[in-house]
């Protein structure tokens, strides 16, 4: 049993097909921008936070010895029978020393961040590999697909929209509608 196709318009195969071409180019363009997005975000925790956070440790621990310094100077000053209350030297260690108790945090936090980091990267970088070959391989496919398509129902229509040569050549015409084998006078 022979199926016959029914398309009624070709020219809706070839607009899938230019918006298939447009969808493969948008997809390479995005997975290029998450790739590049990606890296930017690993290379941020990965060298800048990596090596922010022990400079920061280490400029707070001078700043920390100074103002320890300060305040034992001022410790040491007296005047007459009073000793000096040294408010802002005590305030100047106690936030020193909080900023560096927060800049070790961030020392550990980042080591951590680092290898999760690292780990979900690569996972991502997998992801983007799947969906960059399937737009350079399986959409080029698709697309030639269509070509093969559209080629054959234009050759089908083509042939469709012409008589054949014999029936024409041999000087057999057919009959008009309405007149038949049995309209006989």
């Amino acid at each position: 049993m022979s199926q016959q196709a029914n398309v009624t318009q070709i020219d809706a195969i070839k607009h899938f097909r230019s918006v298939l071409v447009q969808y493969q180019a948008q997809m390479r363009d995005a997975c290029e921008l998450l790739n590049y997005e990606g890296g930017r975000g690993v290379d941020w925790v990965d060298v800048d936070r990596s090596s922010y956070w022990p400079a920061e440790v280490r400029r707070l621990e001078e700043a920390l010895g100074a103002a320890k310094n300060a305040l034992e100077q001022c410790n040491l000053r007296a005047y007459g029978d009073e000793r000096a209350s040294c408010i802002d030297e005590k305030k100047a260690v106690t936030r020193i020393n909080s900023r560096l108790n927060l800049a070790r945090e961030k020392v550990k936090q980042t080591r951590s961040w680092k290898m999760r980091i690292q780990r979900d990267g690569d996972e991502f970088q997998t992801r983007i590999v799947q969906v960059t070959d399937y737009a350079d391989a399986d959409l080029p496919k698709a697309i030639a697909a269509l070509d093969r398509m559209i080629a054959a129902l234009e050759q089908y229509a083509a042939r469709s929209e012409t008589p054949p040569a014999s029936a024409t050549a041999s000087g057999v015409k057919s009959p008009p509608s309405g007149e038949g084998a049995g309209d006989s006078a």
